[in-house]
């Protein structure tokens, strides 16, 4: 599937890193499906041209997660921000993840600590990036 077919689609899509516990667990723990449905979670690792077509139009997956919804592409802060606002407040990780994320000022300040933590696990686990 190329990215504009990926785009199109109705579904709601979330590309993430596969490789990254944190990535796994935050994707694995968001509760947003009660409310948006079906949600297709795409390990970046097994779709390398997707990785390629989204850097190619500026999102590079090493530095942000890709969410889509409604054709709308989100990405790193942003991508964090609008699934806080669609994840349930069941539990206490979603309790905490909307109360972080679905204030823009600090899903924009936090979303950079993170990336350089990614990064620094997949360097101490001997992954590779993206």
């Amino acid at each position: 599937m190329d990215i504009n077919q990926l785009i199109s689609r109705k579904e709601t899509t979330v590309i993430y890193d596969g490789d990254c516990p944190f990535c796994k667990t935050y994707v694995q723990f968001m509760r947003f499906r009660e409310t948006v449905g079906k949600v297709d979670l795409l390990d970046a690792r097994n779709q390398p041209e997707l990785v390629l077509a989204f850097k190619s139009k500026g999102y590079d997956l090493n530095n942000g997660m890709v969410f889509i919804m409604n054709q709308k592409i989100h990405y790193g802060d942003d991508a964090v921000f609008a699934m806080s606002l669609l994840s349930t407040s069941v539990g206490i990780f979603n309790r905490l993840n909307g109360f972080i994320f679905s204030k823009p000022i600090l899903a924009k300040s936090i979303y950079p600590v993170l990336v350089v933590g990614r990064k620094l696990v997949l360097k101490i686990l001997r992954k590779t990036t993206l």
